[in-house]
């Protein structure tokens, strides 16, 4: 089972639910945005992985309070062998409700729980929560050009050996 999207404009696809299986996208250089429960990204139909060129990807749930797990996913969530598969300048990571009028819901904890290193067609990741975000310690964390992250209620505790970031460009946490 599998989804494949492709277009020579925007993809902007909602799930209703709970698993489209993997999916692959490719939006010749437009933003894609998925929004879905818990999904894979891998091959279908000859189109392997995402890209949208040098514009933003946003991956997140459909389902509030939705906990991320970066690495070794259990539940929503994606491996750094997928992650390997993305092209997009910005890399956005989950959804933090804007208010009411905002269809989609906020995202919950998002936790990094191995070593992710982003490819070189990711420059930027963007970690967007309702909660918070962390790693677990040890050699865990994330590889990126730039980081941003954007996070609601809970903290921001990033002390993995893992975490290189070129550019810290943002860390806001709203309680």
């Amino acid at each position: 089972r599998g989804l494949r999207l492709s277009s020579s404009g925007v993809i902007s696809f909602t799930g209703t639910g709970n698993d489209f299986g993997t999916v692959a996208a490719d939006s010749n250089g437009s933003a894609i945005t998925l929004s879905s429960g818990a999904f894979s990204i891998g091959t279908v139909d000859g189109v392997t992985g995402i890209n949208a060129g040098t514009s933003r990807v946003t991956l997140q749930p459909n389902a509030a309070n939705t906990p991320i797990t970066l690495g070794t996913p259990g539940g929503w969530g994606f491996s750094g062998a997928e992650l390997n598969l993305l092209t997009a300048g910005i890399l956005q990571i989950g959804h933090r409700s804007t208010g009411l009028t905002d269809p989609i819901p906020s995202s919950g904890q998002i936790t990094i729980n191995s070593a992710l290193t982003l490819p070189a067609t990711v420059p930027t990741l963007v970690l967007e929560t309702g909660a918070g975000v962390a790693d677990q310690g040890g050699t865990t964390g994330v590889t990126v050009g730039s980081l941003a992250i954007r996070a609601g209620t809970g903290d921001v505790v990033l002390n993995g050996t893992g975490n290189n970031v070129s550019n810290d460009l943002a860390a806001s946490v709203q309680n």
